[in-house]
């Protein structure tokens, strides 16, 4: 199913996908009743947080979640696949969030799709987006509303153009403030390279992303992206077993050189 999401994304992948400085763990695994429960841990600066979801199917079609933070915070989600023909649905909610409740949907078909969220308080705040595809053409556009307010308070559109060899996207978001270009080439099956120009129109400011991505053997990737304030960033995935895949990242600016390197790792245990 199409979604406005995906303009511009395969650029994101490879100039910013998996980057992370910070040590993260995720371990995943299921229980006898078929529940999926996943444990994670992440170390930031000397600050430690960690979190417990669990997510088991209630009948088909039914899946209930439900996450609680070292923080305090506890989520819940109940979601429903084919609502009708096409339709998913779901609400959730935080705690002690009182304004978090929310019902999202997504609705499509193979060449066009529509996404929403709608609050469930009073003057509550709704976001849409829709995509529909004439390939090689994605086209998009997102706005959100705020009743309290009574204003939009986003309104986003784009297109992409896609072929087997390169995508090209254009973004104009941030209210019609940003304009962000982006194009990846596919060199072979293994390697790819991207480029990505963003413009500030309130700020006449431009910022630029050079960046590339290789498989290697043995399910193996690489990522590299440098940007133009010099900033260079690094990243190697690897799978250490056919359920446990481990990252690593590293950026550093090059224009200095004394400036310490910020390292992330992360592992992550599927079930």
């Amino acid at each position: 199913m199409p979604a406005f999401a995906n303009i511009g994304q395969v650029a994101k992948d490879i100039l910013t996908g998996g980057f992370q400085y910070d040590h993260k763990v995720t371990v995943a695994t299921k229980t006898a009743g078929g529940a999926t429960v996943t444990c994670g841990g992440k170390k930031k600066g000397e600050g430690i947080s960690g979190d417990v979801k669990v997510a088991h199917s209630l009948v088909k079609g039914v899946l209930a979640e439900g996450t609680i933070t070292s923080a305090g915070k506890i989520d819940a989600k109940m979601a429903m696949d084919e609502v009708a023909p096409g339709l998913k649905c779901s609400v959730s909610a935080s705690i002690p969030d009182k304004d978090s409740g929310k019902l999202s949907f997504d609705y499509g078909k193979s060449d066009y799709g529509v996404k929403g969220d709608v609050g469930l308080r009073g003057s509550p705040k709704v976001d849409l987006s829709a995509a529909a595809s004439f390939s090689p053409y994605l086209l998009g556009a997102a706005i959100a509303y705020d009743s309290a307010k009574g204003s939009l308070t986003k309104y986003d559109a784009g297109v992409q153009y896609k072929t087997s060899d390169f995508t090209a996207a254009l973004l104009i978001a941030d209210k019609l403030d940003t304009v962000k270009v982006s194009y990846v080439q596919s060199v072979n099956k293994e390697t790819s390279v991207a480029l990505e120009v963003c413009r500030k129109l309130s700020k006449g400011t431009t910022s630029i992303a050079l960046g590339g991505s290789q498989k290697l053997a043995g399910g193996a990737v690489t990522k590299a992206s440098l940007n133009n304030t010099g900033v260079i960033s690094l990243l190697y995935q690897q799978d250490l077993r056919s359920n446990t895949v481990g990252i690593a990242s590293a950026c550093f600016d090059a224009k200095n050189l004394d400036k310490s390197a910020k390292v992330g790792l992360e592992l992550k245990v599927k079930p």
